[in-house]
């Protein structure tokens, strides 16, 4: 939308993980979620179904609902569609590309080593699929990548990609070993999960769910 009002865009890049159907689409213009599923070390991107490509399906279709409600349609009865010659031809500006989880943990490690800054494993994807790009087409073009989350979320991950080394135990113990790596100072959320209170686990049968949510409502 912002390239349609003007702003100077030469290419939008899409990048995924090893679940790389809009890849595909944009090579081929053939959707198709019947494929294997992975489970990733960038869980956000762990998805066959993409929620947000029906506004540009919509957009390249001359806002045509119809051609959308059919091509969804399509994909929920045989799990793909695939678009006209004329829709794919309005996809020229996009690139398509994905890494997976052995090249996210080499981007996590070729940026913390050129630039000193740690990167998470989805930002990682993005910034893995752009310097794939770069390398196959020389494009310089400066380019804009948009990191999503902070390594502290998956400080297990980072820190392997980063020094080759599992992290001696999972979940705040790596993000204190990965700070302790890192030298730089602490997200103010993520200091708060050292003085949060643990909750205690409850496991509810679905029968008795509507029971505990009165008696929290009751509660306030």
């Amino acid at each position: 939308m912002l390239k349609k009002l003007g702003l100077p865009i030469n290419k939008l890049i899409c990048a995924s993980n090893q679940n790389n159907v809009l890849t595909d689409f944009f090579k081929t213009g053939i959707y198709d979620r019947n494929r294997p599923f992975y489970l990733t070390n960038s869980p956000s991107m762990d998805i066959l179904v993409s929620s947000n490509l029906e506004r540009l399906l919509f957009m390249i279709a001359d806002e045509d609902e119809h051609i959308v409600i059919d091509l969804m349609d399509q994909l929920k009865q045989n799990g793909k569609y695939q678009i006209s010659t004329t829709m794919k031809a309005k996809l020229t500006d996009f690139i398509g590309g994905s890494a997976d989880e052995i090249q996210i943990k080499k981007e996590i490690k070729r940026v913390f080593d050129e630039a000193k800054y740690a990167i998470d494993p989805h930002t990682a994807v993005a910034s893995s699929v752009v310097h794939q790009y770069q390398q196959k087409t020389d494009d310089q073009t400066p380019t804009v990548i948009v990191s999503t989350a902070s390594p502290y979320k998956f400080p297990e991950t980072v820190f392997e990609a980063i020094t080759g080394n599992q992290v001696k135990q999972p979940g705040l113990p790596a993000v204190k070993q990965l700070n302790e790596l890192l030298q730089d100072e602490l997200p103010v959320g993520i200091k708060e999960l050292f003085t949060t209170k643990s909750r205690q686990e409850v496991v509810i049968e679905t029968k008795g769910m509507r029971g505990l949510i009165k008696s929290v409502n009751k509660r306030g």
